[in-house]
């Protein structure tokens, strides 16, 4: 199908679905609606077509495209959300339709333009931990330990993550996810503040997150882990 358009019609977007339908695979089907929850149908496309799909749908008339989006496959809400980078107005709009870790975590690191002028986009993502929505908040934790886990920036996370007040599951395995990250290099912080902060979910969360990581080095990891749990 030519994906790079002048415009998308009514017409043009129902052979697109189909398109979508003809990829489907159902080995991807079966083990992606094992691991995530959502409401919109899995065909099971793998995520490096998806990419190919939004590249090419991006260098056409994208926001006609934006437009008519039905929000039936969570492979279609995953290519909006990687369209949609291309004009910052769609980010609310794509942050609504995230009902599950895929289409945030997904999203999240092809947020390439960020690199450009991080101080430019900081402040908006620490927002978002204000945000009383789940998917909202995990994008903000998300962008934050992929793109500002730097010293110039950790204090003004750690100041902003008293300001969560949801407790969902994803939501603490993004704070979990984010001060194992901030660990790599500074885990004397992330202890001070958990010390200064106690959760118990989150503490345990963050020694799963410690225990799966390969770029925390094994003598470091240990000593992380000790002091995590004595917290416990």
């Amino acid at each position: 199908m030519d994906l790079v358009k002048d415009y998308w019609t009514k017409q043009d977007y129902k052979q697109y679905l189909k398109y979508l339908e003809s990829l489907q695979n159902n080995k991807s089907k079966e083990f992606n609606e094992r691991i995530i929850k959502t409401k919109y149908i899995i065909l099971g496309i793998k995520f490096p077509i998806l990419r190919s799909i939004a590249k090419e749908i991006s260098k056409g008339n994208y926001l006609s495209f934006l437009n008519n989006c039905k929000d039936i496959y969570f492979e279609e809400v995953f290519i909006y959300g990687i369209v949609s980078l291309n004009n910052s107005k769609y980010f609310n709009k794509y942050l609504d339709k995230i009902d599950n870790w895929a289409l945030c975590d997904s999203y999240v690191i092809s947020q390439k333009f960020i690199l450009k002028d991080k101080d430019k986009y900081f402040s908006k993502y620490l927002k978002l931990l204000e945000n009383n929505k789940t998917y909202y908040i995990r994008v903000g934790l998300v962008t934050l330990l992929n793109f500002y886990n730097d010293d110039k920036y950790l204090q003004d996370i750690f100041n902003n993550l008293s300001k969560i007040k949801n407790n969902d599951y994803y939501v603490l395995m993004g704070i979990a996810w984010l001060l194992q990250t901030i660990s790599i290099n500074n885990f004397l912080l992330v202890i001070d503040y958990l010390k200064k902060n106690p959760n118990r979910k989150i503490i345990i969360m963050t020694m799963q997150k410690v225990r799966d990581s390969y770029k925390i080095l094994p003598d470091k990891k240990k000593e992380i882990i000790l002091l995590l749990k004595s917290m416990v």
